[in-house]
């Protein structure tokens, strides 16, 4: 605001001389304009508190540590996390302001920077933010493709007159100055021609062998490059002056030949060779270098082309495909003719290309259709060809090219992102992450005992006893160290004397604070029966699932009840409001995993088992005998009397989320148009299972084995005895009932009668009753 002496005022705010940069940094501008000093006016801040808010390394450029400071992604973090809970009192506190006002009031500026710069004023709900999309891809493209056409462009300054003077000046000695590495060699150091026949630095491979000659002259003897070529030569120090002296035929044939270069293509800069540089923005924009070679290129089959990709094998080793806009444009047939010097010279600025903000920009514009705006800061009469190589730049070199194929055993174990990895080693202020793990996609790494050890015993789990519910025996009581559902991450809190600050902190992957419950699997309340409830909390999914009876099964020996995933947790919030808590916006049978995995992945069943059907219709198998969704359900065997679970098999499939986006804008749309459904292509299929093996079962669960078939045993005696004592009261029952029979009909049984059988009387059997008397044809009196 107050510009040093003699120098022209820039108007209120710094910004108004960087074109480049959207919105204003001083706060005291933001109070005047947006009247915040009217209704604060106590409220002020002092250049102690800007370097207590803005704490960092003046000549690294990193975020230093402080307690206070918002420039680490921790406290960055926090300052949101109060800011939305209206929590301006314990905001005071933890970021020492003077008062709950100055709270208020910085919470209200760095919300209007946010507006103004990573959304650029767009904040219109409505237009930006349909179906919660946003523009947080615009914003990040942004950044990741400012530098990647930056380091792009720098790449090819070094690869383009690297290249091409070591093909020209191996074609030019040895095929037409009739000059061999000897010749050379032999007149500066006579009696070392032997140095020639080094395979390193035999001049038929000419480019990666020339350039180890060509490198030293170029950069000096004391160069890294000198050293190098000194090491494979074991030339003296003095040799090296010898050969490298500017007056050596090696020097003077160099130089005539860089000369000759610069000639060919028309090299105004001063110096003895072309610049870098200018060499890489025209080979970028028209392809000038590689579509005029010299024409004793063809002497080695080199013609001219539209990249520096197809002309050295070399070149191929180091970039993954033709880098240039020229070669693009051409490759896709969208022009035939390349850039001019000013379009170029205006797309390569970091008013441009080359800047966030304007890059971003580039993206929004797109968003919004608003060509002409795109038309005028291009100078471009189609500047989507241009905003589409972008976007392939971004793809091939930045993010290493959409689809990747890799190894079961890489993506399980030894997987590596090296753009994680460069994220990791950025400064964070520009866009860098120090607490970045490049081996995080590794679907199977473990946690080390050593690195267990190292997470304080603040975060560690704690389960219920059962002592106070039965029901929630091995319940989570705290995750993480915590009541409610979280990710454990590591965190970025500046700079300190001994390295970067990175310690653990708890992340909510939710709307909402949701109360961890369940189980971990291992072990359920006793006495189980199928109407049990089962709960259990699915760690890699941070989400709570419920159990559903299926059948009775028997394993090591036990009978078992079997449960299933209950499809609650599978509804998306159409079907049940309260899962929109989880983001749970896709088709029924998916879970978003988006703020869990860092990735916009979704999961399910395997083979979308008891997904919405089109979500089957809209993905092609390569083997379809394997698309039989039944055989990939998740179960739990469970022991009934005890709650152990004896077998746990968990079958889940990860898919991505295919849609339209900044980066890849005809993604998934042909089936949104047709169906009106994003594509949800499977990415990897996981099955875990867990078992006790016999010998443990037996070992701590015999004992129950025993009792149950004591119990068994007890119940088949006491049912057979129970049988026999029931017999034989059905027995005397019916004795009872023959005695009362008689009694009616007059007869009255002596003693030693029973039931009317036959006693021996006198030698003869004779019988007492009347009826059995009729039928021997006599009558015995009584």
């Amino acid at each position: 605001m107050e510009p040093p002496l003699g120098a022209p005022s820039q108007g209120p705010s710094i910004v108004s001389a960087n074109s480049s940069t959207w919105g204003f940094p001083e706060i005291s501008y933001f109070m005047n304009y947006t009247g915040t000093y009217d209704k604060y006016p106590d409220v002020s801040f002092t250049v102690d508190d800007y370097f207590q808010l803005f704490y960092y390394d003046r000549i690294t450029g990193w975020p230093k540590w402080s307690n206070y400071t918002l420039l680490d992604v921790g406290h960055m973090n926090l300052f949101f996390a109060e800011g939305r809970a209206g929590n301006f009192e314990q905001m005071r506190k933890d970021f020492n302001l003077k008062s709950v006002d100055h709270a208020r009031v910085l919470w209200d500026y760095i919300n209007e920077i946010v507006a103004l710069t990573a959304l650029q004023g767009r904040t219109d709900q409505n237009i930006y933010n349909v179906d919660n999309r946003g523009i947080a891809s615009e914003a990040s493209l942004g950044t990741v493709g400012s530098q990647a056409v930056y380091q792009l462009w720098t790449s090819l300054g070094e690869l383009i007159p690297l290249n091409i003077t070591c093909a020209y000046d191996y074609i030019r000695m040895t095929f037409e100055l009739n000059l061999t590495c000897e010749i050379i060699v032999g007149d500066a150091l006579p009696g070392q021609e032997n140095i020639c026949s080094i395979p390193m630095l035999q001049w038929g491979n000419y480019t990666a062998t020339m350039a180890l000659w060509i490198l030293p002259y170029w950069n000096g003897i004391n160069s890294e490059y000198g050293m190098i070529f000194q090491n494979i030569t074991g030339l003296s120090d003095e040799d090296m002056e010898t050969l490298y002296s500017p007056q050596s035929p090696l020097v003077t044939n160099l130089t005539a030949l860089d000369f000759e270069l610069k000639d060919h293509y028309n090299c105004t800069n001063s110096g003895l060779r072309c610049f870098g540089w200018d060499l890489a923005a025209k080979q970028w924009g028209r392809g000038y270098v590689t579509e005029n070679l010299p024409e004793c290129f063809k002497i080695l089959d080199l013609y001219n082309t539209s990249s520096i990709y197809y002309l050295f094998k070399d070149v191929q080793q180091v970039l993954v495909t033709f880098p240039e806009y020229y070669a693009f444009v051409l490759k896709w047939n969208l022009t035939t003719e390349g850039l001019t010097d000013e379009q170029i010279d205006n797309a390569l600025t970091f008013d441009t290309l080359l800047g966030a903000s304007t890059l971003q920009n580039f993206f929004i514009m797109d968003f919004e259709q608003n060509y002409t705006g795109m038309k005028e800061v291009y100078m471009m009469d189609n500047p989507l060809d241009l905003l589409n190589w972008v976007r392939y730049c971004i793809d091939k070199f930045a993010f290493g090219g959409m689809f990747r194929a890799k190894t079961v055993e890489t993506i399980l174990w030894t997987d590596y992102d090296p753009f994680l990895a460069q994220i990791k080693v950025t400064n964070p202020l520009l866009g860098g992450q120090p607490n970045v793990n490049p081996a995080q996609i590794q679907l199977g790494q473990n946690v080390t005992r050593e690195q267990f050890e190292y997470i304080p015993l603040q975060y560690r789990h704690a389960l219920n006893t059962g002592a106070r519910d039965l029901d929630e025996v091995r319940w989570y009581r705290l995750y993480n160290g915590a009541p409610y559902i979280n990710i454990l991450q590591e965190q970025y809190f500046g700079e300190s004397p001994w390295g970067s600050l990175i310690e653990w902190v708890n992340f909510n992957p939710w709307a909402e604070y949701v109360q961890v419950s369940g189980g971990d699997t291992w072990n359920f309340q006793p006495f189980l029966d199928k109407d049990s409830d089962i709960i259990f909390f699915l760690d890699q999914a941070s989400l709570v699932f419920n159990g559903k009876y299926i059948d009775e099964t028997e394993y090591r020996g036990f009978t078992c009840l079997r449960f299933a995933l209950d499809n609650s947790a599978l509804e998306n919030a159409t079907q049940n409001p309260a899962q929109a808590v989880f983001y749970q916006f896709a088709p029924s049978g998916l879970v978003n995993q988006t703020s869990v995995m860092g990735a916009p992945l979704f999961g399910s069943k395997p083979y979308f088992l008891d997904c919405d059907p089109m979500l089957q219709n809209l993905v092609v198998y390569t083997r379809p005998e394997l698309n039989v969704p039944s055989e990939y359900e998740s179960y739990l065997n469970l022991e009934p009397n005890t709650g152990a679970c004896f077998y746990i098999t968990e079958q889940l499939q990860y898919n991505a989320e295919l849609k339209p986006d900044a980066l890849y804008p005809n993604l998934g749309k042909q089936s949104l148009e047709k169906y009106g459904y994003k594509t949800y292509m499977p990415m990897f299929f996981m099955m875990k299972t867990e078992e006790y093996d016999q010998h443990i079962v037996d070992k701590y669960w015999g004992d129950i084995k025993m009792a149950l078939l004591i119990i068994e045993l007890c119940q088949i005696i006491g049912y057979t005895s129970g049988a026999l004592l029931f017999a034989i009261l059905g027995l005397y029952v019916l004795k009872l009932k023959i005695n009362a029979r008689r009694r009616a009909k007059g007869w009255t049984p002596d003693d030693g009668e029973m039931n009317g059988k036959l006693i021996e009387s006198n030698g003869k059997v004779e019988s007492k009753d009347p009826l059995m008397a009729k039928r021997n044809g006599k009558l015995i009196e009584e």
